[in-house]
């Protein structure tokens, strides 16, 4: 067919080869190969089996054609197939949109979803309801995308609003706008600003040069609980506030304004039972084989007779340890701060022995006791290591 003014079916319009014309009005369309010039409608479907379609404004219920060429508006209201092709068109609004690759210079619509089965989609704005797939990649260049999920190789876009996941196998840059999303799957994330209501997973890296806020409030008992989570290590170049208690399981260090380093190392705990007679110096022989080093002590025991004794004590000491023999036997008295909910006229004294024929020894003398027995003290030792500090 052949016509340079009004082509009406009114029920329906089969081409078996070219359909050339101005507007067309049918039922439905069918032709291998169709160029109008103006308004095509179809009100029951439209097919281009092996050729292509160019026309300005198409309306119909069903659109199927190899490859689509449209200046105007494209509207499908059921569904827009084009099976190995290409699409480019101005504006395209239907329910289901499915392509190999589109090209838009202006809205896409895809009420229900839109899929590009292995090529790429370039648009200045796309909005779809449902899933948006594009295999190779999508590239918004201008607009927004506005989608219940989105699942591409790589996505460049200004702005994103999502309801539903976003996966980005490549990578997903938001150039100057807002990424506002439920879960966030990618192997590159980039963007200006950042919204996520789900999970956020990102196989490389993740980077912003704005602040990063977490509204949860889940507590941390451990290193796998809290609103954030780490697995490996964590690098802070400024300062660092902690408004509640901190636990740590290795060596802390830090080093003060002029780069002296301090690390406290994990420390030493034991537990043990003994008998000991007032006045009288007795060992706490379950000391480890500390190394050479400063130590914090941490002692604290409860005596086991009730009225008169010590109730409670505590104890917080340091001391210079030294691991190896010495050329003759010396005992040093330690600096302590001592506090008990009952001293009873007792005065408790630490020393530091060190011994010419074996390793040194911690010992502890309680005055004005009587003798005790089966008393149990809990110690702990905190390494302070230090570059001033050494083994010669």
């Amino acid at each position: 067919i052949g016509a340079s003014g009004l082509i009406t079916a009114a029920a329906a319009l089969t081409v078996n080869g070219t359909l050339t014309a101005g507007p067309v009005v049918t039922a439905a369309l069918t032709s291998s190969s169709i160029t109008a010039s103006g308004l095509i409608t179809a009100t029951g479907g439209f097919a281009v089996s092996v050729g292509k379609l160019t026309a300005g404004p198409m309306t119909a219920v069903d659109l199927l054609t190899t490859t689509l060429n449209a200046s105007a508006l494209v509207t499908a209201s059921t569904g827009l197939t084009v099976s190995g092709g290409t699409l480019t068109a101005g504006p395209v609004t239907a329910g289901v949109l499915t392509a190999t690759t589109i090209g838009a210079n202006g809205l896409i619509t895809a009420m229900a979803g839109l899929n590009i089965a292995a090529g790429t989609l370039t648009a200045t704005t796309v909005s779809a309801s449902g899933l948006i797939t594009a295999a190779a990649g999508l590239t918004v260049s201008s607009g927004s995308v506005t989608a219940g999920a989105v699942t591409c190789g790589a996505l460049t876009t200004s702005t994103i609003g999502a309801s539903g996941l976003v996966t980005a196998a490549a990578g997903l840059t938001v150039s100057g706008g807002t990424l506002t999303a439920g879960p966030v799957t990618a192997a590159d994330v980039s963007a200006a600003s950042f919204g996520a209501s789900g999970l956020v997973s990102v196989g490389s890296t993740l980077s912003t040069t704005g602040a990063a806020s977490f509204t949860s409030a889940t507590a941390s008992t451990s290193t796998t609980t809290g609103a954030v989570k780490v697995g490996g290590g964590v690098g802070i170049g400024g300062a660092l506030n902690v408004g509640g208690g901190m636990t740590m399981g290795g060596a802390f260090s830090f080093s003060d304004s002029t780069g002296f380093p301090i690390v406290f190392d994990t420390p030493i705990s034991f537990s043990q039972t003994l008998t000991y007679t007032g006045g009288v110096w007795f060992t706490l022989t379950s000391l480890p084989n500390l190394a050479t080093g400063v130590y914090f002590l941490s002692i604290n025991f409860q005596s086991a007779y009730v009225g008169g004794s010590i109730w409670y004590c505590n104890i917080f000491s340091y001391m210079a340890w030294y691991s190896s023999t010495n050329d003759a036997s010396s005992c040093f008295n330690l600096p302590m701060s001592v506090s008990a909910h009952a001293m009873n006229s007792r005065t408790v004294v630490l020393r530091h022995c060190l011994r010419a024929t074996s390793s040194p020894i911690l010992q502890m003398q309680i005055n004005g006791e009587s003798n005790t027995n089966g008393v149990v003290f809990n110690v702990k030792a905190t390494p302070l290591k230090s570059t001033y500090i050494a083994d010669p």
